[in-house]
């Protein structure tokens, strides 16, 4: 979902999409060389360009927005000829330096990856300052570095400020997707504490490089056994909201989303990338999860089952609404969204659960329902970062967040314990199509709202009788 409210990503979409190859493109060397430190500069300037690209890939953006960012500060700095390149793991430039025809090249690897909407949405303005002239190069190079996080070396512990709200953060969202999908107080609460476990296990491995496969994996058992204790002391509450609350918490949202983003845009290595890191995750959780249920079964131990009826809009139309919009400004404080957006967050995610709520008694399918309730979300998120004049992204991935399918995959889940493989499977595939059809509806909307645009600035133009806006692109 291209962040059409950025002046500076408008600006150069159309050379990104290949329909201007005239800003980036030239191979022509000036006619007079330029001063000794000229190629010094340049690759400085390349070097900031890597280092912006890494800071936006990093935190959670599509590889398109990643090479428009590159490109606009390589021709803000001087670097002719450039070419970008972004994969899910790296990102690359090539240009010359002013007057010289051996090209610089250049190449970082995302080391560290994660969703810091503060971090993404500071790098953006530091790339719409640069586009407008605003930052000399040191000035530029010293901003994007205090950007850059502090690594975290193996075994060492955070301030325990940080460490302890990240978990509490965790435990928080958990909670309320407890609520969302049936659970009373004290439910919520086990679940908020099987979160918190999970969440430090989790952190913990990641400190010694322990790959996200084993860690998901690990991170989705202490919500299946604390649903199966809760299950056999207290079997009439709702335990198996504290397994739908783990997997909520753990489904890749913004690894989906930017994966379709990417596919629909062209770069189709880095969207199967980000397919497989959303599969690798999804398989994960599942794969936790189904162990402890499998293994209860054996044992003879019951696991919880699900509500025969089906819960209705009026159902929705009470507290689940309050645990939707809280679930949404957890997941957005989880992602560093700024709290000044949490309201807007809350109401959007609250609409979202209330239009696929009434889709749903219409007898929409849940993956046609929950597409169209992403695209209500995204088009009210796009509205909001219109008039902000930001990207869209901190409203809209915190809001779609309810709509994941933790119920669904649950009941699969149930399923293939209880012997029903060819359920469990369809099961599967059918909660694979809702995250589809949620990342596909929020990068339709970003789609359609940069197409309008662009219309809409070509129709301006060609009334003024001026260039077209790919000739002044």
């Amino acid at each position: 979902m291209p962040s059409i409210s950025l002046p500076w990503l408008h600006h150069t979409l159309p050379h990104v999409r290949g329909l201007d190859t005239s800003r980036y493109g030239s191979r022509k060397l000036r006619a007079e060389r330029q001063a000794d430190n000229a190629r010094q500069r340049a690759a400085d300037a390349l070097d900031l360009a890597l280092c912006i690209g890494e800071l936006i890939s990093g935190n959670g953006a599509s590889a398109e927005e990643t090479v428009a960012a590159i490109l606009v500060i390589a021709d803000a700095y001087g670097l002719e000829g450039c070419e970008s390149d972004v994969t899910l793991n790296a990102v690359e430039l090539t240009g010359h330096a002013p007057g010289d025809a051996v090209p610089l090249m250049g190449k970082r690897i995302i080391q560290h990856r994660r969703t810091d909407f503060a971090t993404l949405e500071n790098t953006q303005l530091l790339v719409q300052d640069i586009h407008e002239g605003k930052l000399t190069l040191a000035d530029a190079r010293q901003a994007a570095a205090d950007l850059i996080p502090e690594p975290e070396q193996p075994g060492m512990l955070r301030p325990w400020k940080r460490r302890y709200t990240g978990h509490a953060l965790v435990g928080f969202v958990a909670a309320a997707a407890s609520v969302l999908t049936g659970a009373k107080l004290g439910v919520a609460l086990c679940a908020f504490l099987a979160a918190v476990t999970g969440n430090w296990i989790s952190t913990s491995m990641a400190r010694y490089g322990v790959p996200a496969f084993y860690r998901f994996t690990l991170a989705a058992i202490p919500a299946a056994v604390v649903a199966l204790v809760v299950h056999a002391l207290w079997p009439g509450v709702a335990s198996q909201s504290i397994i739908i609350a783990g997997v909520l918490v753990l489904l890749p949202t913004m690894a989906a989303t930017s994966a379709v983003q990417d596919s629909l845009a062209g770069h189709y290595l880095t969207a199967v990338a980000r397919l497989l890191e959303t599969l690798t995750i999804f398989a994960s959780v599942v794969l936790g999860t189904g162990l402890v249920l499998g293994l209860a079964t054996r044992l003879g131990i019951d696991a919880p089952t699900l509500p025969s009826v089906r819960a209705t809009a009026g159902t929705y139309l009470d507290w689940r609404l309050v645990a939707a919009a809280l679930f949404a400004v957890g997941i957005a404080a989880r992602y560093k969204v700024a709290p000044r957006k949490y309201a807007a967050v809350g109401l959007l995610g609250l609409a979202g659960v209330v239009v696929y709520a009434e889709l749903r008694e219409l007898s929409f399918s849940p993956i046609a329902a929950t597409g169209i309730a992403a695209v209500a979300v995204a088009i009210g998120g796009h509205a909001l970062a219109r008039r902000a004049r930001t990207s869209a992204l901190p409203w809209v991935i915190p809001a779609a967040a309810p709509l994941l399918p933790g119920t669904l995959i649950y009941k699969a889940l149930y399923a293939v314990t209880n012997g029903e493989v060819l359920e469990g499977a369809t099961g599967m595939l059918r909660a694979l199509g809702v995250i589809l059809a949620l990342a596909g509806g929020i990068s339709v909307v970003g789609e359609t709202v940069q197409f309008l645009r662009r219309w809409r600035a070509v129709r301006k133009t060609a009334r003024r009788g001026g260039p077209s806006l790919l000739e002044r692109s």
